[in-house]
């Protein structure tokens, strides 16, 4: 016959993700573009996406308002690479379209497009596994 043994280990609780930093664009050009995964755009008027965004590969959530203006009308087919994104938070921007490309953040739980232009959605945003929050107010 076996007897059981049950082992209780004392420890303290760590938490499983590193603390996340806030990066404005101007700083998280001076750290590796691999450890910004948290980017708030709060100033700048902007005729496409600024193509540093694109480094940031592990980016999981990028906030656009205050005196930031995106002024292009849809987000470049390189953006939709970005496959950490949990959260995209735009306030005030010339965005009218979503392209189908949208499909491929398969992580995105949060799509925030407000003061903006946005007339329509592609039909694939419904695909999304993780889509919890999809707010479009004041658009279009």
């Amino acid at each position: 016959l076996g007897i059981s043994i049950e082992v209780v280990k004392c420890f303290d609780p760590k938490p499983l993700l590193p603390k996340r930093v806030a990066y404005s664009l101007e700083n998280a050009q001076n750290v590796n573009p691999l450890e910004v995964y948290d980017l708030n755009i709060a100033k700048g008027v902007f005729d496409k996406l600024p193509p540093e965004i694109l480094t940031f590969k592990n980016l999981e959530r990028l906030w656009v308002g205050m005196q930031a203006y995106f002024k292009f009308e849809t987000f470049p087919d390189e953006f939709y690479s970005l496959s950490q994104l949990h959260s995209v938070l735009v306030y005030g921007s010339n965005i009218s379209s979503i392209s189908d490309s949208i499909i491929e953040l398969k992580k995105l739980e949060e799509l925030v497009i407000q003061r903006s232009k946005l007339t329509q959605l592609p039909n694939v945003i419904c695909d999304l596994p993780h889509l919890t929050r999809l707010s479009l107010q004041y658009n279009s």
